[in-house]
């Protein structure tokens, strides 16, 4: 049994590796593309007897895992809304944010096109747009939520012809996201710029050392908020359910909450993979892994009392 904590450019050449040892295969995904290129090779795997499951971290993966057991267990499924962010448990320096994972993983989601799905049909939102306001439990209170990439990853094709919509916006403190559209607007992600005097920069490289720098704040340690809200009508009445996730830093093993939430997700699906719980073959994660029909702890709320 193979997990990849790679970088997620590496996990379709990490794939073909794990098949060539006869090793059943996890990563923490986060790109879409290289997902489709992972999930092309279900005959040689499944001819293998091992299985893949890609994106098994946070979002994507623990995010879609609720959402595809909320759709189990709804008669009449209708609408999902996954909302996820990792931050630093008090708001600092200029963006109020700190680096919790990969710059590159970050600017990878900050760009491109979140994949969603709307009234019933595949739909590409540009990243960073469609902002909204969203309230959390103390100590969060309001934040706000915009579209990134990768987030749904395959649960808009998956859940085509059954939804009328499926849809994911990342979590952060009120105007981080405004500073973030300035900064691509200037050119400051890009790998090279040519100047009118015909100079060629590489800001990228230099925002990546100062982010690196600047925004990892050790003494600040950092929380995980996810919901995800699916709605729809259970034995003929309005159904909402809702999952709500905030996990802290852990003072005892030292592990933050985003080592927290996007490891244990991925440990206990490799887990899964290496006791043959999951079929041989390349299948997404709301597909592949079992779901519980235990009961859950969510919030279960009819038209009536919201």
């Amino acid at each position: 049994m193979v997990l990849s904590a790679a970088p997620y450019r590496f996990n379709e050449r990490l794939v073909d590796a794990a098949l060539a040892a006869r090793a059943s295969f996890c990563d923490l995904g986060g790109n879409t593309d290289v997902v489709r290129a992972e999930l092309s090779r279900h005959y040689r795997a499944a001819a293998a007897g091992v299985s893949i499951v890609p994106d098994c971290g946070l979002a994507p993966g623990l995010g879609n895992h609720l959402a595809a057991h909320a759709v189990a267990t709804i008669d009449e499924p209708q609408h999902v809304h996954v909302r996820c962010g990792g931050l630093p448990q008090q708001r600092v320096g200029p963006l109020e944010y700190k680096l919790v994972f990969n710059f590159d993983g970050l600017v990878n989601e900050y760009s491109g096109l979140g994949e969603f799905l709307r009234d019933g049909r595949p739909l590409h939102v540009p990243a960073l747009t469609e902002l909204e306001e969203i309230d959390f439990p103390s100590p969060l209170g309001r934040c706000e939520a915009a579209v990134t990439s990768g987030g749904t990853s395959t649960c808009p094709e998956t859940y085509r012809g059954r939804l009328q919509s499926y849809d994911y916006k990342t979590v952060r403190y009120p105007g981080h996201f405004a500073i973030v559209r300035a900064m691509f607007g200037l050119g400051c992600f890009e790998e090279r710029v040519t100047l009118p005097n015909g100079e060629i920069v590489e800001p990228r490289a230099l925002v990546r050392r100062l982010f690196e720098s600047r925004l990892t704040y050790p003494e600040v340690h950092d929380l995980v908020v996810l919901r995800c809200t699916a709605r729809g009508r259970h034995h003929g009445r309005p159904l909402t359910r809702v999952y709500d996730l905030l996990d802290f830093h852990d003072e005892r093993t030292g592990f933050t909450a985003m080592e927290r939430t996007t490891a244990f997700p991925a440990a206990l699906v490799a887990y899964m993979q290496a006791r043959r719980l999951v079929a041989p073959g390349a299948r997404p994660l709301e597909v592949g892994v079992p779901r519980s029909n235990t009961s859950t702890n969510c919030r279960r709320t009819t038209s009536a009392s919201r």
